[in-house]
């Protein structure tokens, strides 16, 4: 079976070639009207030339059909109107030759007009379809360097070849795949991606293969473009990685050396001169090395309670909280530790709190306990807690918010503050503003962050007098949380 012509050669439709007989005719007729009206003044070779012209007319503008019905339309239009004896048939009378000289004439000129325009037209119709193949090539690079994954180079690359050869084509991404004989490789350097098919019908013509080449040209590069990226990310990945596990090690040696210090410092004091110590010096030691056994205990549960967060084992338990009761839950364990500061405390009488009342007291305690740490005696802080509608959309603190508004509990103190530049590093694990400090464990803040994040909420720091830490939890509508609870 004949492979079917491609799109850009195939016939005219017949109403297209109807549409064209129909034009031949017409021009011939007025070519007939034309020469009717010359013929007091001129001869019968004058008159042909008028036929000539618009048999050439035909040519230039049609096809080779449209042509050969002009030529003999005009041949028995002449012969029964113009040649005597008229209105006619007569045959073929040699005496008047010049007659068929100049007909001759006309369908060779008809004949070398026609071949010239077809080649025209077809030289046209070339330019165009490069033109549009460029133009798409054009498209098809804009749209491959944007970001995207290798499913995209698939369908915009496919999509280009059926858009401009009218055929569908096969882009399959597995190196080790067989490829036809006829299939573009998709390479770069050394690296193969996969191959570029046109399967089915015929071999594609020259051009066209050179729109082929370029578009697995094109695709090639964005396949190299996505894979040095996904190695560049990876990379990222395992920098970060190595980053976080080189950090972990420094944190988790800089705070355990220190309590075990101590309780290697007090019971090995205890084992070997427990007997000669006097009692309140044995009960100094024994609580010296129960205190840093807690503080062990306090960050190894910290740890465990981030990795926990961060790994989605544990989730929020939502309830109605009051606010008072929230800020007692926190602060009671606190109170000497907050005996020697000056305390404001600012809280929205009657709040309600949708949240987790241990999660978020944690954080409350985290805060309080940091501002303790940095705050001079004497010093003041504040805490406070307020719950306010939720404002209109496109706010800068929008993101914290829910349909039933935004409750900000607030933290301040009146210790040297944040340098700057430090405000977002803060809530790292293991980050310490002075490295060489030793107070804190640098996962407090690390805490409260992953406890605002399971909130849906955020936790930011300041420098205003001293730093400030603001927790932003968003809350829903009342009647939808207590359907929910």
């Amino acid at each position: 079976m004949p492979a079917p012509a491609p799109p850009e050669i195939a016939a005219p439709p017949a109403a297209g070639r109807a549409a064209a007989l129909l034009r031949a005719t017409g021009v011939v007729a007025a070519c007939g009207g034309i020469a009717w009206l010359m013929q007091p003044w001129f001869g019968l070779s004058n008159l042909i030339l008028v036929f000539s012209v618009g048999v050439v007319f035909v040519a230039a503008t049609a096809g080779a059909a449209p042509l050969v019905w002009a030529l003999l339309l005009s041949i028995v239009v002449i012969d029964f109107v113009f040649v005597p004896p008229r209105w006619g048939f007569r045959p073929i009378d040699l005496e008047h030759w010049e007659h068929y000289f100049t007909l001759a004439v006309m369908i060779a000129l008809a004949v070398l007009v026609s071949g010239l325009s077809s080649r025209a037209r077809r030289q046209a119709r070339a330019a165009q379809r490069r033109a549009s193949r460029l133009q798409r090539l054009n498209v098809l690079a804009r749209a491959l360097a944007a970001p995207g994954e290798d499913a995209d180079v698939v369908r915009l690359a496919e999509a280009a070849v059926q858009d401009s050869l009218g055929r569908p084509a096969r882009l399959v991404l597995d190196p080790a795949a067989p490829a036809p004989a006829r299939a573009l490789p998709l390479r770069d350097g050394q690296q193969r991606f996969g191959h570029l098919d046109l399967p089915g019908g015929h071999a594609p013509d020259a051009e066209a293969a050179g729109f082929l080449a370029a578009v697995a040209a094109q695709a090639s590069l964005a396949l190299a473009r996505h894979a040095s990226e996904r190695r560049h990310a990876q990379a990222l990945v395992e920098a970060e990685g190595e980053r976080l596990r080189n950090t972990l090690l420094h944190g988790l040696s800089h705070d355990f050396r220190t309590p075990l210090t101590t309780l290697i410092g007090a019971t090995s004091s205890l084992l070997e001169q427990g007997e000669q110590l006097a009692p309140p010096r044995r009960r100094q030691l024994l609580e010296g090395a129960l205190r840093e056994a807690r503080r062990l205990d306090a960050i190894t549960s910290t740890l465990l309670d981030l990795t926990r967060m961060e790994e989605g084992a544990l989730q929020p338990r939502f309830e109605w909280c009051p606010a008072d009761e929230l800020m007692d839950e926190a602060l009671t364990p606190l109170r000497p530790a907050l005996a020697p500061f000056r305390l404001e405390e600012r809280i929205d009488a009657g709040a309600l709190v949708w949240c987790d009342p241990p999660l978020v007291a944690r954080v409350l305690a985290n805060l309080v306990d940091n501002a303790v740490r940095y705050t001079p005696p004497g010093g003041r802080i504040r805490i406070g807690l307020a719950c306010r509608p939720a404002r209109a959309a496109g706010t800068a603190d929008g993101a914290a918010e829910g349909p039933g508004g935004c409750c900000e509990i607030e933290v301040a103190d009146s210790g040297p503050g944040l340098p700057p530049g430090q405000e977002a590093l803060v809530f790292r694990k293991f980050h310490r503003v002075q490295p060489d400090a030793s107070v804190g464990s640098g996962l407090g803040l690390a805490l409260c962050a992953a406890i605002a994040r399971l909130h849906g909420g955020r936790i930011d720091a300041r420098t205003d007098g001293g730093a400030v830490f603001t927790l932003r939890l968003p809350q829903p509508a009342l009647e939808a949380a207590a359907i929910e609870a």
